[in-house]
């Protein structure tokens, strides 16, 4: 896949021509809390989250979204955009929240907006 790509699902059905269903690209993180005393809860994250970017960098797609978060919790504090509901909010995410031995609680997994 090109970076930057759309994504296409193709099917062959009975008949005089191939029909294409463009995929929605996967540009966020949907996240599911089920423990109250995890590390995401701690964070501030609440079931139905989407982390829909970094700082001022809105995700458009898989590899680039993967990338951005993995820098974003390499630094000592990352800035995510999340969607709540309707409402876009910042939370200030300390690396360690979210790193080493601690149980997040929950699970973190890439989706369409």
């Amino acid at each position: 896949m090109t970076r930057g790509a759309a994504r296409t699902l193709t099917v062959t059905v009975p008949g005089a021509r191939v029909v294409h269903f463009p995929m929605p690209p996967l540009n966020a993180l949907a996240v599911s809390v089920s423990d109250s005393a995890g590390a995401l809860a701690a964070a501030g994250f609440v079931d139905g989250d989407l982390i829909v970017g970094t700082g001022e960098e809105a995700f458009e797609e898989l590899e680039q979204m993967q990338f951005a978060f993995t820098s974003a919790m390499n630094s000592d504090e990352a800035m995510l955009t999340v969607l709540r509901g309707r409402t876009r909010i910042e939370l200030r995410i300390a690396r360690r929240s979210l790193s080493g031995g601690q149980r997040l609680g929950g699970r973190m997994r890439p989706t369409s907006r």
